[in-house]
């Protein structure tokens, strides 16, 4: 009864393991930060946050006096360098003259073997173009897949674009307009997409382009290990067939030989 138990408390964690879904919000608005979060372990980056400023500061710090105390042994091992310039040259062409004195000595002692054969080397694997084509077709069904279970959600794009010139800003406004609807088109294409707010505009006061973007993206952990595994021994498989075509070409080319 009690392994039953415990067989069965594994089976549930790791169920709960697997059916959970990796989140991500992530926002852009002068800079980027982002949260991952799995189940109860949360993974938070803000640049702005008082913590992420505190750390940038710190960091400063001391890398200013890393550089300060180096700029010091620099300096104070200038004299010393000046005073022993000579020797130090006497010494190493001393120690040079021996050294190839010496290497002279061993060549002479040291006996020539030519007995020795050359080991037979392993016949490399070629990733020719139709190898290549061939992973990368064993591949994209698992990829296809692990992007159709990707859901974006909640996305809000805000782009007001602005510039000096008035020309250059109506330029600006429509490229951006351009690349948007087609970025959306694709994303919409390729995985599970939902925007709640898309806009692009112009400004012809604003003195540059401003641009505000977020989004939640989830993926569940089975997914990803599923479509992973899959691809990975496909791929593998794929990549041995060509290491044994390989071979055999090559015992073919001894035989012809």
């Amino acid at each position: 009864m009690t392994a039953l138990i415990v067989i069965g408390a594994i089976a549930l964690v790791l169920f709960i393991l697997l059916a959970s879904s990796i989140r991500v919000d992530a926002e852009y608005d002068e800079v980027f930060k982002y949260r991952v979060k799995y189940l109860f372990f949360t993974f938070i980056k803000n640049p702005l946050s008082p913590r992420e400023l505190k750390k940038k500061k710190k960091k400063e710090l001391k890398k200013k006096k890393k550089l300060e105390k180096e700029q010091r042994k620099k300096g104070a091992h200038l004299k010393e360098k000046t005073d022993i310039k000579t020797q130090d040259a006497e010494e190493t062409g001393q120690a040079v003259q021996t050294e190839t004195e010496q290497k002279e000595t061993d060549k002479k002692e040291q006996p020539q073997d030519k007995t020795k054969e050359a080991t037979p080397k392993k016949p490399k694997m070629k990733f020719s173009f139709d190898l290549i084509r061939r992973i990368i077709g064993r591949a994209s069904p698992h990829i296809k897949r692990i992007f159709k279970k990707i859901r974006l959600s909640n996305v809000a794009i805000d782009i007001t674009v602005g510039g000096d010139d008035a020309a250059k800003v109506a330029i600006g406004y429509g490229v951006h307009c351009s690349f948007v609807h087609s970025l959306v088109a694709l994303l919409d294409h390729v995985i599970s997409f939902k925007a709640d707010k898309i806009s692009v505009k112009a400004d012809f006061e604003l003195p540059k382009s401003d641009y505000r973007l977020k989004g939640t993206l989830k993926l569940r952990v089975s997914t990803l290990l599923h479509s992973g595994i899959w691809g990975f021994f496909a791929v593998l498989s794929e990549i041995r067939k060509g290491s044994v075509a390989a071979e055999q070409a090559k015992t073919e080319e001894k035989k012809a030989a």
